[in-house]
């Protein structure tokens, strides 16, 4: 265990625990008071969602880089290190991180601060101090008592919403909508992805009260036309532009909708964008861990769907493959198990569940041990499309099985 982990493992970590403890701001807002709040010294853009949230917010920031523009990125979770959540060029480096860590840490002792809370703060403390021009922050869990909730962004947006760590956040549509909408600030704009009709309809009424302008997916903006030709393609289209024929750097369809998501959320926020900044923007677009080809002989693909509607999209997505699909399965105790078996059952051939050593991880009889890794590369068909998914804790053992077996 490096400095920086020693650190960070004396603060709650509600991301290893089914429980959680201290999930409210008022920590947060007590340190970031004493650091001279680092979030008001720059632009940002806050997003929140069920499933897309992250690849908005690489969208997002890929549409600011590629216009000239000098944005950093938070994001939850990391794959490999810890270092990939905060983003500027590139990853923060160790020394950086640990310097923004040893100041805050300075004044978190009055305080029961969480680690995301302090993970939080190191990326706005960063990006002060790297002097960005706009930050892009996707939230930890729910919204309206989520860390990041401090910002006052020039949008807020909001991507998708289904059941989803019901235990915290609530066992209805309606009461997870409340949840995340409580990113909704005054008169900043909103822009949501699709969305059930109750869920929309609580944001529509709360935008309301905020006098805070709302752009729908399917209403002012869409992705039309969205094509599958090795990678996908789509016709943006909007009262305030219209772009034909953008080709993501992505085999996904769902990433066209996560992209119109970030072009109308740009728009709402006067971010100068043409058709020349878009292409690029799309051409240069990367993300790990979302349809993430690892291995291509034998196929093998991590994606981080973990709840019914992730593995819909994620069965979408596959069955443009037009060849036979294994699954490689690990999920956390709070998802909807059974049901996500049976929608894997209605498109792959087999299922292999694989226990994690993990408290969050469900552990299921006959499951093969992630710590095996031999045998899991045994079970690896060469003749289908091997898929590992439920979470992004098993992308390291993907990871490792994809290199152990690449020809």
């Amino acid at each position: 265990m490096n400095k920086i982990e020693t650190i960070l493992s004396s603060f709650i970590n509600n991301e290893k625990t089914q429980k959680f403890d201290s999930y409210e701001l008022s920590h947060i807002r007590k340190i970031s008071s004493l650091l001279e709040n680092p979030e008001n010294s720059f632009k940002s853009f806050h997003i929140a969602g069920t499933n897309g949230k992250g690849s908005t917010s690489e969208h997002i920031h890929s549409l600011l880089t590629s216009s000239g523009l000098k944005p950093g990125l938070y994001t939850s979770p990391h794959l490999m290190r810890i270092n990939e959540r905060i983003r500027t060029d590139s990853d923060i480096s160790d020394d950086d991180l640990l310097s923004v860590i040893e100041e805050i840490i300075q004044y978190s002792e009055s305080a029961e601060a969480t680690y995301f809370d302090i993970l939080t703060l190191s990326a706005f403390l960063y990006f002060k101090r790297k002097n960005i021009s706009h930050a892009v922050i996707e939230c930890g869990l729910g919204g309206r008592l989520d860390s990041t909730n401090i910002i006052l962004p020039q949008a807020s947006i909001i991507t998708t919403i289904s059941k989803d760590h019901t235990h915290i956040l609530g066992d209805t549509i309606e009461n997870i909508a409340c949840e995340k909408s409580g990113i909704i600030k005054k008169n900043i704009p909103v822009v949501t992805g699709i969305l059930p009709e109750s869920a929309a309809e609580r944001i529509r009424q709360t935008s309301l009260l905020n006098n805070s302008p709302l752009y729908r997916y399917g209403f002012e903006f869409i992705a039309e036309n969205i094509r599958e030709d090795g990678n996908v393609s789509f016709d943006f289209k909007s009262d305030r532009l219209n772009v034909k024929n953008i080709r993501i750097s992505n085999h996904n369809p769902v990433q066209c909708i996560n992209m119109s998501i970030a072009i109308q959320s740009c728009i709402a926020a006067e971010i100068n964008l043409n058709e020349e900044i878009i292409m690029k923007s799309a051409e240069n677009f990367k993300i790990r861990g979302r349809f993430e080809t690892l291995c291509r002989d034998p196929e093998i693909i991590f994606d981080a769907a973990h709840n019914e509607e992730s593995i819909y999209a994620l069965k979408k997505a596959l069955l443009t493959k037009n060849k036979r699909i294994k699954i490689f399965l690990s999920i956390m105790k709070d998802k909807d198990y059974n049901s996500i078996l049976e929608i894997l059952k209605s498109f792959a051939y087999e299922t292999v569940l694989v226990n994690l050593d993990d408290e969050r991880a469900l552990m299921t009889n006959g499951a093969v041990s992630a710590a095996d890794k031999e045998k899991i590369a045994s079970m690896i068909d060469p003749s289908a499309v091997n898929v590992f998914t439920g979470t992004f804790r098993i992308y390291s053992l993907a990871c490792g099985i994809s290199s152990a077996l690449r020809r």
